[in-house]
């Protein structure tokens, strides 16, 4: 199991990343369920139409125009239909991360996420 959710969170971390639409569209079916809900600060994002928009939106501003990369730190906490995981955003040429933040996803039975809060966190902790 502690693998299934370090390859997920791979993953996920892999779909903002992803520069061609038909493989992140697939990405993001494989990802999360259809009625699947993402929450970032005050917004909600429901459906794969919604989360594709999301990801295209954050993929545009801070891959394409600004050139970061996101990564998946760490390891993944699981507990029972739940995964949390770090991540930071870095300049993709290298050098210290700007952004961190912290996922607790829930999971379908099958593995694909159906609730995802994403929580943006300070640059206090090493990784």
């Amino acid at each position: 199991m502690k693998s299934n959710l370090t390859e997920l969170a791979e993953r996920y971390a892999a779909v903002w990343n992803e520069h061609d639409p038909a493989q992140r569209r697939k990405q993001i079916a494989a990802l999360w369920t259809e009625d699947a809900v993402h929450y970032v600060q005050e917004r909600e994002v429901r459906g794969h139409a919604a989360l594709e928009a999301r990801v295209i939106e954050a993929h545009e501003k801070w891959v394409v125009q600004a050139g970061y990369l996101f990564k998946f730190v760490g390891t993944v906490a699981g507990l029972h239909d739940s995964a949390k995981f770090n991540w930071v955003m870095l300049p993709k040429d290298g050098g210290d991360a700007i952004s961190a933040g912290l996922n607790l996803l829930l999971l379908s039975d099958e593995g694909r996420i159906l609730v995802d809060y994403m929580y943006n966190e300070p640059l206090q902790r090493a990784w």
